[in-house]
């Protein structure tokens, strides 16, 4: 009878972190449509009098606060506050951000510096599969003062970087990834999650590589049960993006992984080296997936030692072997499924159709031009 009331309050657990990560995502959505909306007015009516690049940085400002902090950071806050009425102090935890060693820290780091190589080769074959249909891809403007200056590059990293690095991993792989881990295996959840992180960016022409990269955040974040590597990841990923465009604009090339790639004349050549980098890519994850669970076993071994409930000759042996621990307020390492009902996926639903049509309006803009 008490393991029946249990189960009962599992999957009741699960019901609410299943519906909250559909709220949150509807939230989202909506948030990113209105955020561009408003852009956009501002744009064509608030900053007509001053110069091209005082108008665009403020619309930057303007546009990633309202984006990053008060929809991608606040939704999840507030869902978690009001709905799942949690302490303020346990957000972090409930959002998955948990520590990992600095060993999986710094091979975070690598994983985020060879990450826009994998976006260079599917921005590639997009590009292809665009041009083979008659629509071009926007050619990128970098707007930027005359003269280099460092706060104007504080700025952009702050606002392209930092808070991407936060706000879009705890929006997009906290409650949401534990709400549809607590209904899907992992590899769907892999999918969907990746799916979720293209569309969300609202942007045909960015939609392919950013699912993808999500994808692969996802996989760290379920391995690792945590999304600290996710955030490490994302933010070096956006910061070396930074650093190229500013290299690029100020005419120091040697810096921008896109320009010095771009002066291979060869196509096979080009396509060899991209593939190279993804390969490497792929293994910097494989090292820092083996890393993190060789010092995880590690850890709760000792700790086990100490307590007296492991014995240490068994702690020297190399097939040790200690399975994930279920996480607080987010199942990422639960294999106890919840059967989600229409009223509990309708949001979920409803954000995908939000997204999904946003971005379709940019392919269809960019095909009447």
């Amino acid at each position: 009878m008490e393991k029946v009331s249990q189960n009962n309050n599992l999957l009741e657990s699960k019901q609410k972190l299943v519906r909250a990560g559909g709220l949150i995502l509807f939230i989202g959505a909506c948030g990113l449509c209105v955020a561009r909306i408003v852009s956009y007015f501002l744009s064509m009516y608030a900053f007509t009098s001053v110069d091209i690049v005082t108008a665009e940085m403020t619309l930057d400002v303007i546009f990633t606060l309202m984006v990053q902090v008060l929809f991608l950071l606040g939704a999840p806050f507030i869902v978690y506050k009001l709905y799942l009425k949690g302490k303020t102090s346990k957000f972090l935890s409930v959002s998955n951000v948990r520590p990992v060693s600095v060993k999986v820290c710094l091979i975070a780091i690598l994983v985020g510096v060879l990450a826009p190589v994998m976006s260079m080769l599917i921005n590639y074959i997009v590009n292809v599969v665009f041009l083979s249909i008659g629509i071009a891809l926007p050619s990128s403007t970098i707007i930027l003062p005359e003269n280099f200056n460092f706060g104007v590059l504080l700025l952009n990293i702050l606002l392209t970087a930092i808070l991407p690095g936060i706000c879009e991993e705890i929006f997009n792989r906290g409650i949401v990834l534990s709400g549809l881990r607590s209904v899907f295996s992992d590899w769907v959840v892999i999918l969907l999650g990746g799916l979720v992180f293209g569309l969300f960016h609202q942007y045909i022409f960015q939609t392919f590589y950013t699912a993808a990269f999500g994808m692969v955040l996802v996989y760290i974040s379920l391995k690792t049960k945590s999304i600290l590597p996710a955030m490490i990841i994302h933010f070096t990923n956006n910061f070396v993006a930074v650093i190229g465009d500013f290299a690029t604009f100020y005419g120091c090339e040697f810096f921008s992984i896109q320009n010095l790639l771009a002066k291979v004349n060869n196509v096979i050549a080009l396509i060899a080296l991209l593939i190279v980098g993804v390969a490497l890519f792929g293994l910097a994850v494989y090292l820092l997936i083996k890393v993190h669970k060789y010092d995880s076993n590690k850890k709760l071994i000792n700790n086990l030692i100490k307590e007296g409930k492991f014995p240490e000759e068994v702690a020297k042996s190399k097939h040790v072997n200690v399975a994930g621990v279920t996480v607080l307020g987010g199942p990422l390492g639960d294999v106890v499924y919840y059967k989600p009902t229409l009223k509990d996926t309708i949001l979920y639903w409803g954000a995908f159709a939000v997204a999904l049509f946003t971005t379709l309006v940019t392919l269809f803009a960019q095909m009447i031009r």
